[in-house]
């Protein structure tokens, strides 16, 4: 048996062993996502997101602390596409923090400019990547830093999402969300392209409590749109909302996407 057939043995038992640890840990985490029951503290009042079975609304506070979401996106898994010659590319950042009572997630407002596509939608920093862009999270990183003034290390990055194809947009685009976890309370410094960034719980989105529809124009046409209701009665929609579908799927397994 020659020493090449024994290397080529090595790895591929070396690739199971390892393909069978990150089962384990899937199943390990979807194990322990077990809804608290009614025994437990109720702070708030009973729950009614449909999902759940008599716990207390503090529930939905406990599922998303900053430890829980580190690990589940360390064994997650995104979706990646291979571009395409003519496809654009771009990066977000999707910033979160720790309060006492949950987890908060950073928004921006773009302003309204002419010939923008995401004029005025919420959405998360970020844009395209460029020629000086190491990768898609340096492309992320520096959009962060010029949009809103935020400094936000590569070493805070804890985890990355499925890739995102826009589906109102006629030209061809993959954005990948990356996403980060910060300290404090940072200051923003905001450039001409924002006017407006907030923090934003998970929690009532992750429950539903959030979630509602608006009608934006489509070619003219009034056609109603799922999103989430944020702090300023901001609406998030479109893609942005559909990156923070992608993110609870990807910390709750048992997460059912709404309509």
């Amino acid at each position: 048996m020659g020493d090449a057939f024994i290397a080529d043995a090595f790895v591929v038992g070396r690739e199971l062993r390892t393909a069978d640890l990150a089962l384990q840990a899937k199943a390990d985490l979807q194990a322990a996502w077990i809804p608290r029951t009614a025994d437990e503290t109720p702070v708030g009042g009973r729950c009614e997101c449909g999902r759940c079975a008599g716990h207390g609304r503090a529930y939905h506070n406990g599922v998303l602390p900053i430890t829980d979401i580190k690990a589940r996106l360390a064994a997650h898994q995104p979706m990646r596409y291979a571009p395409k010659p003519g496809t654009l590319q771009a990066a977000v950042a999707i910033v979160l923090r720790e309060r006492a009572d949950g987890t908060d997630v950073l928004l921006i407002k773009r302003a309204e400019h002419e010939g923008d596509p995401w004029s005025g939608d919420m959405a998360f920093p970020g844009g395209h990547r460029e020629p000086q862009d190491a990768d898609l999270a340096e492309a992320a990183l520096r959009e962060t830093h010029e949009e809103i003034g935020l400094i936000v290390d590569r070493a805070n990055m804890i985890g990355e999402l499925s890739q995102q194809r826009p589906s109102r947009r006629a030209f061809d685009m993959l954005v990948s969300p990356f996403v980060f976890f910060l300290d404090g309370d940072p200051s923003f410094d905001l450039s001409s392209e924002v006017d407006a960034a907030l923090w934003s719980p998970l929690a009532p989105m992750h429950a539903g409590h959030s979630h509602d529809s608006e009608h934006r124009l489509i070619a003219g046409v009034p056609t109603p749109f799922s999103g989430y209701r944020v702090p300023g009665g901001h609406f998030v929609w479109g893609l942005t909302y559909r990156m923070i579908e992608t993110l609870f799927e990807a910390l709750d397994p048992g997460y059912s996407r709404r309509l």
